[in-house]
């Protein structure tokens, strides 16, 4: 193929031994490396910008920012590297975005990079469905491939972590896609610890479904707020954000459905602080499905939480501070911001600190 001019852009076929059709994919995959490469080089620029302590998150950009680029560099071996580095550049990212969240809100953070060998002790898993259990390979948690008879799913809630507040938001980076066709992956949001009540929010490659669930004996029974139409990918951030009693989904930061719950039927309160995820598999007699796998799980607070007893929490958010050198006290509005409501103190002045 050549352009009008006759001459012949790089990578065509043309029929020799340098330009035949098994040298596209190298081209196509150099081509994806650079653009991964752009994406970890970003995800450092983040990370520069963020204020507060970003050791912990710090480590896991830079885990993943390895992994990614030896993913690139044999990524023309399988569709599946590819996969892999998308998503493991994505949780990166969404591990900071967290981090960065709960700064600015206060409350809790909580991140799984899924980094081990099986889900463990802190989540407790509800089977639905002749299918198998959830397993961690490569760092994603999804549905094993071997011991799904028929259509089901399995849901995990963290029984050993809560967030501070009921405003939550849960956040799920898209892992690798097996054919995602009818098959949902979960996010489960303001539930109990046993999950007899929770509200959930999934997605496929073409949808995405707001809901709110009860345990029934055995199985669930589910309640749909709200379908809509949306596209999914590998290394997409699905998140389900809960203030009051709105309910929002969004894909990589933009709203793509929301809902109501003006009459509190899905429960709100400390005791439906918990979250977590779900997988499921389809078959139709015909076709199977798997959900996305999971690559990357947060959950941040979306709210301050009430201090309790004594204390009070003063931060600077001014890029700059005139500061003379020595011991002396901090200069007048150093201290710009209240990041958390004080309790029974009194703030003679923010701006010098004083307390």
């Amino acid at each position: 193929m050549t352009s009008p001019d006759k001459s012949v852009p790089a990578g065509a076929y043309t029929g020799n031994a340098a330009g035949n059709i098994s040298a596209l994919q190298s081209v196509t995959f150099e081509s994806a490396q650079a653009s991964v490469i752009a994406d970890i080089s970003s995800a450092f620029a983040g990370a520069a910008s963020g204020s507060g302590d970003l050791t912990r998150t710090t480590q896991n950009v830079l885990n993943a920012a390895t992994a990614a680029q030896t993913n690139a560099g044999t990524a023309g071996s399988t569709a599946t590297a590819a996969q892999n580095t998308t998503a493991a550049n994505s949780v990166a990212i969404a591990d900071l975005l967290a981090t960065q969240q709960t700064q600015a809100n206060g409350g809790s953070v909580f991140t799984d990079n899924f980094n081990r060998s099986d889900l463990g002790a802190d989540y407790t898993t509800f089977k639905v469905g002749p299918v198998a259990d959830l397993v961690i390979i490569d760092g994603e948690v999804g549905l094993a491939q071997d011991g799904d008879q028929n259509s089901g799913y399995v849901l995990a809630v963290n029984t050993a972590r809560t967030s501070d507040t009921d405003d939550q938001a849960v956040s799920a980076v898209m892992g690798i896609d097996r054919n995602s066709t009818f098959a949902n992956a979960v996010l489960i949001a303001r539930a109990a610890a046993d999950l007899s009540t929770f509200v959930w929010a999934s997605a496929n490659r073409t949808q995405v479904v707001l809901g709110c669930a009860v345990r029934d004996g055995s199985g669930f029974r589910t309640t749909t707020w709200t379908t809509v139409s949306a596209t999914v990918h590998t290394g997409d951030t699905l998140t389900l954000e809960c203030i009051g009693s709105t309910y929002q989904v969004l894909v990589n930061g933009a709203a793509v459905t929301s809902a109501v719950d003006a009459g509190r039927t899905s429960p709100v309160g400390t005791a439906n602080r918990h979250f977590g995820f779900g997988a499921a598999y389809a078959w139709n007699g015909l076709f199977w499905s798997f959900s996305f796998d999971i690559a990357g799980f947060t959950v941040v607070d979306l709210a301050a939480p009430v201090v309790s007893g004594t204390g009070w929490s003063l931060q600077c958010l001014s890029a700059s501070v005139s500061a003379p050198s020595g011991e002396l006290p901090f200069p007048a509005g150093t201290f710009d911001t209240l990041r958390l409501p004080a309790s029974n103190v009194t703030i003679i002045d923010q701006g010098l600190g004083r307390v």
